[in-house]
């Protein structure tokens, strides 16, 4: 299910230990099938026993930039001309590093509900079912993580352009 593959690299699990979580998920579902569940169920329950499974490894590291280490490489460069210098390329990769330690400073629920709408494109009610939270807790946690991201990337220097 490529959804949980990119949830997991969301979330900031090296690829060699995310395959292991994505196997414990599938364990999980083999040993343990959710009984009487629709397709749309098992799909919400297979995203909630990753988050925990995740939120179990996060507790288990002490520090979090060993947990989110391929984070950086989740975000696209977008489209280079090749007049582009080396300078502009070396700022991109800065911003999306910076980008990373604010997420890397947020509490795992505000960061499990950005991840799942912005690398996700999920919406709140999605996610919601996933997490077992209302929608508007949800939109909450949604509003606070972005203020959260935002205040982060200002301390460090960085300012939105419109």
């Amino acid at each position: 299910m490529p959804e949980l593959a990119r949830l997991v690299a969301g979330l900031g699990i090296r690829r060699g230990r995310a395959e292991d979580l994505l196997q414990e998920v599938f364990l999980a579902a083999w040993e343990k099938p959710p009984a009487g569940m629709e397709a749309g169920d098992v799909r919400r329950w297979l995203f909630r026993v990753a988050i925990n499974r995740w939120h179990l490894e996060h507790r288990r590291r002490a520090r979090w930039g060993r947990v989110l280490g391929g984070l950086a490489r989740l975000w696209p460069l977008g489209p280079r001309g090749e007049a582009e210098a080396a300078g502009a390329l070396a700022g991109q990769r800065e911003e999306r590093a910076a980008v990373r330690r604010a997420l890397e400073r947020l509490e795992p629920p505000l960061r499990t509900a950005l991840v799942l709408r912005y690398f996700l494109e999920m919406d709140s009610a999605e996610i919601g079912a996933i997490l077992e939270e209302p929608p508007s807790t949800v939109r909450s946690r949604l509003r606070a993580g972005r203020q959260r991201l935002a205040s982060e990337l200002k301390r460090a220097g960085y300012h939105h352009e419109p």
